[in-house]
């Protein structure tokens, strides 16, 4: 007959064992999924010396704009855009949504939002820029705290 210290040490050892196993497939799992691995393969940090943002390959790259305007592309969940520094005045941010959720554009200090906009449209946002610096976001709930955010500086 068992005592009672053996049945707690056999309960305790199972427990043990159960708890060593759930970890090692979690850990499995991470390690097979590669989180937090790679680099995004949407580049959405803007250059450390103002002018032209860095933007990714392919048609996810926002093409030049001209002076008084900006050329954004977002997809899930980042935006690039062609400049992140610009002259002062009347902007137009033109707006591609490469991304299968939709999405929009707003400058928060100003409190201007676009339109939303569905998987493959896009448009424009007009906006008066004084000198300063502005964050630009997409404004769907929840994609700015996913990475959908830039600074915008005017000159």
């Amino acid at each position: 007959m068992r005592s009672a210290t053996t049945k707690r040490s056999s309960a305790g050892f199972v427990a043990f064992m159960l708890g060593t196993g759930v970890t090692l497939v979690l850990l499995i799992a991470i390690l097979t999924l590669g989180v937090g691995s790679n680099p995004p393969a949407f580049a959405t940090a803007p250059p450390s010396s103002g002018g032209a943002a860095a933007a990714p390959a392919g048609n996810d790259a926002p093409a030049p704009a001209g002076d008084n305007a900006i050329n954004l592309v977002e997809k899930d969940f980042a935006i690039a855009m062609d400049k992140t520094t610009i002259k002062a005045g009347s902007i137009t941010i033109s707006i591609k949504n490469n991304g299968p959720s939709p999405h929009n554009i707003s400058v928060k200090e100003l409190n201007q939002t676009s339109a939303t906009f569905d998987a493959g449209k896009g448009g424009d946002l007009k906006v008066d820029l004084k000198p300063g610096t502005y964050t630009v976001i997409c404004a769907v709930p929840g994609h700015e705290q996913l990475g959908m955010k830039m600074t915008l500086t005017v000159q």
